[in-house]
């Protein structure tokens, strides 16, 4: 064993005994001995652990107690030796974790903790300093740089860096499909609660009930002229009576194009009959722009079904009928109402039928000319239809209507943008 009487040299600058057959543990009081510059201890049988006052041989610049049967904690007392130059406890039993304090060291040169059961990661700094993997090897349990064995802490936060990159996509495509989900399902509720709710009834859609073709509602000579119908034939007769001769009671709408009557006839089909004023044009140009008119079809357009052009300047456009009227007494409802009837579904909805009924026209190179929420009827689905197009050469006025007008008031309530209209532009049907 090392007699502890050893730590009474107080001038001893040099203890080597290494490579001898001593045993036991290191004694304390080595610790007095300040003036000590190596300890040389290695290749012995030597048990327990460092003395913590190690640190008080202040001059110490070499410790070598490789090869032993040392077990216990490196202290991080170690740190404390600012002149150590050389650390050797390779080949021990030392376990736990490096200090990492050890890096703090000014002038160590030269380290090995190799083969022992040192345990978790490498201190990053001391890593860094002595990347060589000798000095670490041989620790079952050591991890980190320069050894080639990843920390489990490593790896966790790698898989948690790998479950966001994968994860948030993910969630986010999913967040993404419920709001579509949810955008689609309020558009279909409200739009149900407006046909159901707000019209207090189901009406019956005009495309039912104009679809027959050719079928018989009478003849000219037992109801006098014939209305021209594109699909149906109908007689003058029957439309006065379903107007009940133009009675002020079926009137749908006023205009400069003229008055809209509610037709009714009796077999249950609803029509449009707009009159345009007296006297407006000859017979053969109304012939012709009647005939140009039933050209121009789309969903969000209103459908010329027929006319009529008779004695004494009666001049007649049939459409089909559209049961839940115009924008607008549908904002005049929404405002009364805090606008729970129109929410944002279905004035986006409304927004893109205009602008896609508008691109349409203007790929005909036709101009509105009267653009306003009076002229956006609604069908039985709630889905808008332009009216009052492809009108100015049956109404001629003093005053040329060349240009589109537009009204900010409503557009704004509806929240139709210029940006709206040119998307909805690209993709029109």
């Amino acid at each position: 064993m090392i007699p502890a009487e050893l730590g009474n040299c107080s001038s001893l600058e040099v203890l080597e005994l290494r490579s001898n057959h001593l045993r036991g543990s290191i004694p304390g009081d080595i610790s007095r001995l300040s003036r000590l510059k190596k300890l040389d201890l290695g290749e012995d049988a030597l048990t327990g652990e460092i003395p913590e006052d190690i640190h008080r041989c202040s001059s110490l610049n070499s410790l070598l107690l490789d090869v032993n049967h040392l077990s216990g904690r490196i202290p991080e007392s170690l740190s404390k030796l600012p002149n150590l130059a050389v650390l050797s406890l390779s080949s021990n039993s030392l376990s736990g974790t490096i200090p990492a304090n050890l890096s703090h060291i000014p002038g160590l040169r030269y380290l090995n903790l190799s083969r022992n059961s040192l345990e978790g990661e490498i201190p990053r700094l001391l890593g860094s300093r002595f990347n060589d993997p000798s000095v670490f090897a041989m620790n079952g349990e050591l991890c980190g740089k320069p050894l080639d064995r990843e920390c489990a802490k490593v790896r966790n936060r790698k898989r948690k860096k790998l479950i966001l990159f994968i994860g948030v996509p993910v969630a986010a495509t999913v967040l993404l499909a419920l709001c579509c989900c949810a955008y689609i399902y309020s558009l279909l509720r409200w739009r149900k609660r407006l046909r159901d709710g707000v019209t207090g009834e189901k009406k019956r859609s005009p495309a039912s009930a104009s679809s027959g073709t050719d079928r018989s509602r009478g003849s000219g000579e037992n109801g006098g002229p014939k209305l021209v119908m594109f699909n149906n034939k109908i007689t003058y007769a029957e439309t006065l009576v379903a107007t009940r001769q133009f009675d002020e009671e079926n009137v749908l709408s006023r205009g400069r194009c003229g008055v809209v009557f509610k037709a009714s006839y009796q077999d249950g089909m609803v029509l449009s009959v707009r009159r345009l004023p007296d006297g407006s044009i000859s017979e053969s140009t109304f012939r012709k722009e009647a005939e140009s008119l039933d050209k121009v079809k789309h969903r969000n357009l209103t459908v010329l079904r027929g006319y009529y052009v008779g004695p004494p300047d009666v001049r007649l456009l049939v459409y089909d009928y559209m049961p839940n009227g115009n924008l607008a007494t549908l904002l005049q409802e929404a405002s009364h109402q805090d606008g729970h009837v129109l929410n944002w579904p279905m004035r986006h909805l409304i927004a893109l039928g205009i602008a896609r009924g508008l691109a349409f026209l203007h790929s005909l190179s036709l101009v509105h000319g009267d653009l306003k929420p009076q002229n956006v009827l609604f069908d039985a689905d709630f889905e808008a239809h332009l009216s009052e197009f492809g009108l100015d050469k049956l109404t001629p006025s003093k005053t040329s209507r060349s240009l589109l007008i537009f009204h900010p008031s409503w557009l704004t309530r509806l929240c139709i943008t210029r940006s709206s209209i040119n998307r909805a532009a690209d993709k029109r049907s």
